[in-house]
């Protein structure tokens, strides 16, 4: 067969079938790797993310004292824990410590007599914890992988990479 009506191969060499350098790790070895990689970043995200809400709710402030109190009641009990006085004031200390927790403004009004005050929470009640994993991590999960497969680092970060591609070129 002449080489002008050969089939182009992967972009690796010449114009004859077979010619150019082979490819070193197949497709599935590829999927195999990078999902791993990611696994091990979504794992790392998570405990990031956990720490920050552990943080936040226990040791910024005592929301999860409540919480706790709360899940001590059977969940049959809890409508009409809510409805109850002591329910009420479960969910206005609760408003206060969200409120405080999320460094909104505590607007304060007092009733006519001057005896009664109010809070209310300004702003929204959807917390965005930061997930951002420290500096290093990628490298870390490179060298677990590549300890795992055997692999050197640089091929590890190529395998991650491709699977990165692969992913975005099959969505």
């Amino acid at each position: 067969m002449p080489a002008r009506n050969a089939k182009k191969n992967s972009g690796h060499g010449g114009k004859r079938l077979g010619a150019g350098r082979p490819k070193k790790f197949d497709v599935f070895f590829m999927i195999k790797v990078g999902a791993d990689c990611e696994r091990m970043l979504a794992e790392a995200r998570a405990g990031v993310a956990q720490t920050h809400l552990v943080d936040l709710t226990a040791n910024a402030s005592d929301i999860k004292l409540y919480w706790d109190e709360a899940n001590r009641i059977p969940i049959a009990e809890r409508g009409a824990f809510l409805g109850s006085e002591l329910g009420q004031m479960y969910l206005f200390d609760v408003a206060i410590e969200r409120a405080a927790l999320l460094n909104d403004i505590l607007a304060e009004t007092r009733s006519r007599d001057e005896k009664l005050v109010e809070y209310e929470s300004v702003g929204g009640a959807v917390v965005s914890l930061k997930n951002k994993v420290p500096k290093g991590t990628r490298t870390l999960i490179l060298k677990r992988a590549a300890n795992k497969y055997d692999l050197t680092e640089n091929q590890a970060d190529n395998l991650w990479q491709a699977y990165r591609r692969f992913l975005k070129d099959d969505i």
